[in-house]
């Protein structure tokens, strides 16, 4: 791949804003370059970061999703759909 044609990366303005960086700790040798370069990347633009490792990417997304059942089951609009992300995570 010659890298042709692909879109320049430019820093955005994103003082005062904090990044949510989530990593599996599953294969740390990939994910602490993964985060270390999203880190990286957020204080180059001049945000804060927040990086929280968990057991995987599954564990992560149920316990997301659980999360947003519990704010909805107090705070949804009737008839307000759920996120796609939850879809058969309702048990």
């Amino acid at each position: 791949m010659s890298g042709a044609g692909r879109p320049q990366a430019a820093p955005v303005a994103a003082e005062g804003l904090t990044v949510g960086i989530v990593a599996a700790r599953w294969h740390e040798r990939i994910t602490d370059q993964l985060v270390a370069r999203a880190e990286q990347a957020a204080g180059e633009c001049g945000a804060a970061c927040v990086t929280v490792r968990v057991a995987g990417s599954l564990e992560s997304c149920s316990r997301s999703c659980a999360s947003v059942r519990a704010d909805k089951a107090t705070s949804r609009a009737p008839g307000a759909s759920r996120s796609s992300r939850c879809a058969g995570l309702d048990g």
